[in-house]
């Protein structure tokens, strides 16, 4: 932990704005050029760039990632082994839960699920939970959208449909989201608006008008109607 901080710190010294000029830079030179080196050959060895090749799903009709925008690399930071690492380009991959992270030298490599304790990329956290003591919850990673005296998670995932067509079989890759609300240290999971409400039920009144007032439809869009709901009622409890 302490080497990798020590790394970074040196990296982020030789990446600082400040410039020397004339003789004092020239003498510099091959100074920066040699902790410049060391560090490149150091950051391959890093444990967040350890894991197996990503060879990809040929012959599928989409992707396996999240978002759905989400095929491109992304910039996140991630929580491996108790140690943060930033600017390292992923993608989460939601049909085996897993993420997939790009090496100095290109090679995209599978992470060990296991060891990845929470990693954020566009805005969005995301954590790794174990099974509550109710088995609502299976282990996997859920994205913390809303955190209060009520919490929203997201279980992102994808699952494969076949189609035949003609003499091929299509297969393509379908989203298939799991919601959850956190609320009194229990996980509740929610299918319906109806079991939203009654896990709010104590901060439901008038939640029904605000949905119609925001032209929200549950079964449309049930992802912001939950955002709401859990919103209002956190503004309920205040």
């Amino acid at each position: 932990m302490k080497y990798i901080s020590a790394l970074l710190l040196l990296f982020s010294f030789l990446k600082s704005p400040a410039q020397l000029i004339g003789a004092e830079a020239k003498q510099t030179e091959p100074y920066d050029s040699a902790a410049s080196s060391y560090y490149n050959s150091q950051v391959k060895s890093f444990a967040v760039y350890n894991g197996r090749v990503f060879y990809g799903y040929p012959g599928m009709i989409g992707h396996a990632f999240f978002p759905e925008n989400g095929s491109d690399w992304q910039t996140g930071s991630i929580l491996y082994d108790g140690t943060w690492y930033h600017k390292v380009l992923l993608l989460f991959d939601v049909f085996k839960e897993e993420l997939v992270v790009l090496q100095p030298n290109s090679i995209p490599v599978r992470l060990l699920s296991n060891r990845v304790e929470k990693f954020v990329y566009q805005g969005r956290s995301f954590i790794r939970l174990q099974p509550d003591q109710d088995n609502v919850l299976k282990t996997g990673f859920y994205e913390q959208v809303l955190e209060g005296e009520a919490s929203l998670l997201i279980r992102r995932s994808k699952h494969i449909d076949e189609k035949i067509e003609g003499l091929a079989v299509e297969k393509r890759f379908i989203p298939l989201d799991q919601y959850y609300i956190i609320k009194d240290g229990s996980y509740h999971a929610v299918h319906t608006q109806k079991g939203a409400m009654n896990v709010l039920k104590d901060g439901k009144q008038g939640m029904a008008q605000h949905l119609k007032k925001q032209q929200l439809k549950f079964r449309k869009n049930k992802e912001r109607a939950l955002l709401e709901m859990v919103t209002f009622y956190n503004k309920r409890r205040k």
